[in-house]
């Protein structure tokens, strides 16, 4: 009897868990229905106000004497514009409501080549719509909306084409750890959903499903790798910022395989140029394909297809199998004449953006900076030994005196903290030295010496953008983030990573990572642009001593006196060439909202202050200061060279030795 009430119980029970679901899935499709009313209605009132604006501006124009055609010609282009901008914001509405919680991005084109007739009017006009997902790190969902229309007398109707695609990308997330990157799974998946036909008739479809994943081979490959040991012996040194590491870590991310569908419609897929071009894959292929006949397998109007490819561990070998419309082609260690490197395979650790960027500029670009327990690589790829202690130093910062940007680091047995002031707005992260003991132990997190844990950081960054933000990763790496001037660092309690774009700061940086001109030679100079014997006294030049830190012996510090009351400096001697070159330099480049010395013409003279001046060239000034500076006058060729090499933007560290020639007082903005 008792089983049997526990049975009646459970059944109740469940019975109310269904209505319950039932009422939900109900409220739901009201909603979605109401949601529905409402956006077709908000779409006939704004197609209506595009024909309204239209009835006014014919009613303005022939007020103001234009002809009949002439005013609804005019008012026509208007009505089209306003039809392309509604169009346009219902395509992002669709996006954003597809990633629920994240951001998205519209761009339109149109051409028109209108004839004397409407009929003879030639027209194209495309649309795409991106939105990105916010998801946890590692996790990247996109969702892609394009929309093509093209009209001709040569058409009987417009035709239409519309793509909608999906894109789940995983990354790694972890930053640093090689081990678990390999053992992480990031398969990705596209899929691509398309319809193309003439307007008001039936729509072809064509779809495909994209699947990238890593196999069993490309992981024995990775673990037996020469780079994969190596970066382990590194890894035992705390060398995890090592050439041999990032590739490790490149290559464990790496995925070898595509897997995908592609369904066709059956005119598309025995069209005459179709064919032509598969013959042609067929014979670029040879002699390393075979082919064979299989049975035709019908599925109505559509033609499915499967292909397979693979790469080797090193990129060097492609094989392709591709099944459909009654046949298998298969090509096997393909070789890859040109450079697949950081390409094939595909590495999930950057998006295929950054890395043709760092292809075209010869992986320059970020510029990084490494500060190792034991040494210092330099943006311009300088290494030299230097360890930071217990003191604060100067890792990178704009050479200005109100720098933009300022990077700290300082080190202990127990931690390691970084901060990086963006703006004024300090961001500080103590990080514990990982051990045995240690090894869940979290860091703390500092907003303007106010403490904040990611998960506050994140809330705060839902209901308002930030401009810089803190991302913590799986394996105990902290980056701080600064959108608004490429700027990262990357730490894990022992090692140092300083990313920028070199656009912004090139030859305008200070600090261990150096001067950023792209040149190794006087790469290395004290905030005074002094280059001194040691690089080891370069480093204690960027030491703050405070706070009762141990500071530099008092020997090293009397040495480092001595030279920088010395100072020598790098001159550069301008040549023909740099005039030549110069000229399209100062034409192209300009700054913004950067530094630049002041040029003067006195008395038949070109001068230049000694001191580079804030401007702001495509903003105004919030706020000006008065300043007083100091003017060096030249003439002649030097002259013409200083006044290219200012215009370009540069530094001119020669004009501090030269005898100052007048003082000027100048209006320096103090905020842009």
């Amino acid at each position: 009897q008792q089983q049997q009430q526990q049975q009646q119980k459970n059944q109740q029970q469940f019975q109310q868990h269904q209505q319950q679901q039932q009422q939900q899935q109900q409220q739901q499709q009201q909603q979605q229905q109401k949601w529905t009313e409402e956006e077709e209605k908000e779409c006939r009132e704004e197609r209506q106000i595009c024909k309204s604006e239209e009835k006014r501006c014919i009613k303005k124009l022939l007020s103001e004497g234009e002809s009949q055609r002439s005013a609804e010609k005019e008012c026509e282009k208007r009505k089209e514009k306003c039809e392309g901008r509604h169009e346009i914001r219902q395509q992002l509405k669709q996006v954003l409501k597809k990633v629920e919680e994240g951001n998205a991005i519209s761009s339109s084109l149109s051409a028109i080549l209108r004839g004397s007739q409407p009929s003879q009017t030639r027209k194209i006009e495309g649309r795409v719509t991106v939105g990105e997902k916010k998801q946890k790190i590692g996790e990247e969902e996109t969702e892609v909306e394009m929309e093509l229309t093209a009209e001709s007398p040569q058409l009987r109707q417009p035709v239409e084409i519309r793509i909608s695609a999906n894109g789940q990308i995983r990354r790694p997330t972890e930053k640093w750890n090689q081990e678990e990157i390999l053992k992480s799974d990031l398969t990705s998946k596209i899929t691509v959903d398309g319809h193309f036909g003439y307007k008001g008739e039936e729509k072809k479809s064509l779809r495909s499903t994209i699947v990238a994943y890593r196999s069993d081979e490309m992981k024995n490959f990775v673990e037996k790798s020469e780079e994969y040991e190596k970066c382990s012996r590194d890894e035992q040194e705390g060398r995890k910022l090592s050439r041999s590491c990032r590739n490790a870590r490149h290559i464990a991310s790496a995925l070898d395989k595509v897997h995908a569908k592609l369904s066709l419609p059956e005119e598309l897929s025995e069209n005459r140029f179709v064919q032509m071009a598969t013959e042609a894959t067929k014979l670029f292929f040879l002699p390393y394909s075979s082919q064979k006949t299989l049975e035709s397998r019908q599925s109505g109007p559509q033609r499915e297809y499967e292909i397979e490819a693979e790469v080797d561990g090193e990129g060097k070998y492609l094989s392709v199998r591709v099944e459909g419309n009654g046949e298998e082609v298969h090509a096997k260690n393909y070789p890859l004449l040109w450079n697949t490197k950081n390409m094939l395979p595909i590495a999930t650790t950057k998006t295929l953006g950054n890395k043709i960027v760092q292809k075209l500029t010869g992986y320059s670009f970020p510029s990084s900076c490494d500060v190792e327990p034991k040494n210092v690589k330099t943006f311009d790829g300088r290494t030299y030994e230097y360890s930071v202690n217990d003191c604060e130093h100067v890792v990178f910062a704009e050479e200005s005196p109100r720098p933009r940007i300022v990077v700290y680091t300082k080190r202990t047995q127990q931690k390691q903290t970084v901060k990086m002031v963006v703006d004024g707005e300090k961001f500080e992260i103590e990080i514990p030295k990982e051990t045995r003991h240690s090894r869940n132990a979290q860091a703390t997190i500092k907003v303007n010496k106010q403490k904040k844990s990611v998960e506050q950081l994140k809330e705060e960054e839902k209901s308002e953008p930030k401009e810089t933000y803190v991302t913590k990763y799986e394996d105990g790496v902290y980056s701080i983030y600064s959108s608004k001037y490429g700027v990262e660092i990357v730490a894990d309690g022992e090692n140092l990573k300083v990313k920028t774009l070199p656009i912004v700061f090139r030859n305008k940086a200070t600090g261990l990572c150096g001067n950023l001109d792209g040149e190794e030679t006087g790469d290395l100079q004290t905030g005074k642009r002094c280059i001194l014997s040691e690089a080891k006294l370069t480093g204690y030049s960027y030491m703050l001593e405070k706070d009762q830190c141990r500071g530099l012996p008092q020997q090293e510090k009397s040495k480092l006196h001595r030279e920088e009351q010395r100072c020598v400096r790098e001159k550069v001697e301008p040549t023909n060439v740099y005039e030549l070159f110069g000229k399209s330099l100062g034409q192209k480049r300009r700054v913004a909202g950067g530094l630049m010395h002041i040029v003067e013409e006195e008395n038949n003279k070109i001068c230049f202050s000694k001191q580079m001046i804030r401007v702001c060239e495509r903003s105004f000034p919030k706020e000006v200061r008065a300043r007083r500076v100091e003017f060096v006058c030249m003439t002649g060729h030097e002259a013409k060279v200083m006044e290219t090499r200012v215009l370009a933007g540069d530094r001119l560290t020669e004009l501090e030795n030269l005898p100052t020639n007048f003082h000027q007082t100048v209006y320096e903005p103090s905020q842009c």
